[in-house]
């Protein structure tokens, strides 16, 4: 497809199937991705991590990112500066608050409100709570809204989610949601501390 674009001629009707073309590889080449990131059985590496730098960092760049796509969403962080040290794969828990702050955003049209609060647990561990105002969960979903293949979305995998609970899982921890339709979402995960 990359090739017939090339020898399109200027042709208005062949580039625009070519462009088609082209946007349903990508989605589809996302589609495995996905499904092989799902599939994979997660490998940590855990390392020391200052949780209050590792939450300024991950919301950081996701904010810069959906501001790149055009959303005008306002990200609200809520933790103290003096947060606990931890032992966690960065890159794991970053993938998973990412994949819930995309379903955060999608939820409130790009341009909604969600706050990101975290807190040391009492015994140890770490808790965040990811809070937006969008639509909420449809009740009959709600249950198994961390499974794969399930979304409310048209162009959604149902994979987002259930990555992120393996994520957390394999860490020891745990994830859960709260919502009312029309009030918005709050998926809360509870990481404790594990070596």
């Amino acid at each position: 497809a990359e090739l017939l674009a090339r020898r399109t001629d200027g042709n208005p009707q062949q580039r625009e199937m070519v462009e088609k073309i082209l946007t349903g590889a990508h989605h589809l080449n996302s589609l495995v991705e996905r499904l092989l990131e799902f599939a994979r059985e997660p490998r940590l590496d855990r390392r020391p991590l200052q949780w209050d730098r590792f939450f300024h960092a991950t919301v950081d760049q996701y904010e810069e990112n959906a501001k790149r796509r055009g959303a005008r969403l306002t990200l609200v962080r809520n933790w103290p500066e003096n947060l606990p040290t931890g032992r966690a794969d960065g890159l794991c828990l970053r993938q998973a608050i990412w994949n819930i702050l995309e379903n955060a955003e999608q939820a409130t049209d790009g341009q909604g409100r969600v706050e990101i609060a975290a807190e040391p647990m009492p015994g140890g561990g770490i808790r965040c709570r990811i809070s937006d105002n969008g639509n909420g969960v449809d009740p009959k979903i709600a249950d198994r809204i961390f499974s794969p293949f399930v979304t409310t979305k048209q162009k959604g995998t149902g994979l987002g989610l259930a990555t992120s609970r393996k994520f957390v899982e394999a860490h020891g921890g745990a994830i859960r949601i709260e919502s009312q339709p029309g009030a918005g979402a709050t998926v809360t995960i509870e990481l404790p501390d594990r070596e």
